[in-house]
């Protein structure tokens, strides 16, 4: 029996995924793997060292005589990656990768890298600037490359954040340097921090908080719309009544002065022009009112701000009693959002253990992790307007998720045989590193995708 197939190489993926890095770009190599009468066990043997292996080319030639075992060719796969990693992304490349691979039940990518800057510290730095965006993406600049950027990046680590974070936009987990410096030679309780942001990806919970916090702005809109309704009848009843006693004041001047009692007809002819005064007055004050209420609307959710709309024609004792009402309502909005993220910590933390047990790291060094963060610093228990929770309620949680993992930890720490290199890429520029899940499609290079595109348009 012959078994034919081809392997198409671009020399970019070919970077990517672990290769040298020699080859010039646009380069194409194939390489042709015949194999005579293989039985099954031949066929999964070839096929697992091309899908569980990221190495380089030449190991798959090496495959073809020698066929080594997976765990050579992961080393080889780790070798490679040791020699293109900084000191920094090398460890949280192989935790990464040590993860996902121990937990098949991740089916995206997940990208790592380390920064001294991120966004919400460099806008305490400088205030709000378009150049934060930009600088809490970068890696370590030089004070030649951008002197501006550096600066911050030298302000920061003086005044260190101890922080991690994950975006379900690009699926990328980021490490605060402070905090992987504080860590240093903890290497489970960086596997720790990483675990918990690759379970906040694996939930997709930023999805998840955009969702609750749409349902709280409705529920909240709902409330407000119901509060300026009653302000509205209100309004409507003083208006009756108002119009009554000018009505009343009127008659009373006019049946005074037909009498003769010329100083009475004046008091109630002053009367109406106070009550009138003081009902422009009032609208007039509303009016204001309600134009500085609705530039702050514009930073609200459009349904909040569609219900605060309502409000114009009030008079300003109406706006000032409603809006009582709505701070009240946008309070409880912001006291769920805090909820509904401690839970997703909660849930993290928790899935963070399982994933360590899983793939055989000790999953105590979490508990260090929360010593660290609270550092300086002792809040036992969440506040309600917290998003995460206290360090006493967290280490519980932990400790109870360690408990109930317990014999999985056993087991893989047990086990001899360790799950293979996975697929992956590295971006030089951004020293940002991907971990593709085994199976999946790491990358089409530009001589694939150009064929595609002929082969579905026309050449």
């Amino acid at each position: 029996m012959l078994l034919s197939y081809d392997l198409v190489v671009d020399s970019q993926a070919v970077t990517s995924i672990c290769c040298p890095r020699n080859r010039p770009l646009g380069e194409t190599k194939m390489f042709k793997l015949n194999t005579l009468d293989l039985n099954l066990r031949g066929i999964f043997t070839a096929f697992s060292l091309l899908l569980l292996a990221c190495v380089p080319i030449e190991a798959f030639a090496n495959a073809r005589q020698n066929s080594p075992q997976l765990a050579t060719a992961s080393t080889r796969a780790y070798e490679g990656a040791k020699a293109k990693l900084s000191r920094d992304l090398y460890p949280a490349y192989r935790i990464l990768d040590r993860l996902m691979s121990a937990n098949p039940v991740i089916k995206q990518n997940a990208s790592i890298a380390v920064r001294s800057l991120d966004e919400q510290t460099c806008k305490q730095l400088i205030g709000e600037n378009a150049l934060c965006g930009i600088a809490a993406n970068l890696p370590n600049v030089s004070k030649e490359d951008n002197l501006m950027i550096w600066a911050l990046q030298v302000a920061a680590a003086q005044t260190p954040d101890l922080n991690a974070y994950a975006t379900s936009a690009n699926n990328r987990i980021v490490i605060n340097r402070a905090l992987y410096d504080a860590l240093a030679n903890n290497i489970e309780g960086k596997s720790c921090v990483i675990a918990h942001e690759l379970a906040h990806l694996h939930k997709d919970h930023t999805k998840l908080k955009r969702q609750a916090l749409d349902q709280f702005n409705n529920e909240a809109a709902e409330k407000i719309s119901a509060a300026v309704a009653n302000a509205k009848r209100a309004n409507e009843s003083q208006q009756f009544w108002s119009v009554v006693a000018i009505g009343l004041n009127a008659a009373s001047a006019g049946l005074n002065s037909g009498a003769g009692n010329y100083s009475a007809a004046a008091n109630a002819n002053f009367q109406n022009q106070v009550l009138a005064s003081r009902i422009a007055n009032d609208q007039n004050a509303g009016n204001i009112m309600f134009s500085q209420l609705m530039q702050q609307a514009a930073n609200l959710a459009p349904q909040v701000a569609s219900s605060l709309g309502q409000m114009d024609g009030l008079p300003g004792q109406l706006v000032k009693r409603t809006m009582v009402d709505v701070n009240s309502y946008l309070g409880e909005v912001n006291a769920k959002m805090s909820e509904t993220s401690r839970s997703h910590e909660y849930e993290s933390d928790s899935m963070a253990v399982e994933f360590l047990a899983n793939a055989g790291i000790n999953p105590k060094g979490c508990i260090d992790v929360i010593a660290t963060l609270h550092r300086g610093s002792y809040k036992p228990i969440a506040a309600v307007g917290d998003s995460h929770p206290g360090e006493v309620e967290r280490i519980k949680n932990i400790e109870d998720a360690i408990e109930a993992k317990a014999a999985a930890y056993r087991r893989a720490k047990s086990q001899i045989v360790k799950p293979g290199a996975l697929p992956y890429r590295y971006d030089e520029r951004l020293e940002i590193v991907t971990v593709y899940p085994r199976g999946s499609k790491v990358y089409s290079s530009m001589a694939s995708e150009s064929q595609s595109v002929d082969t579905l348009l026309g050449k």
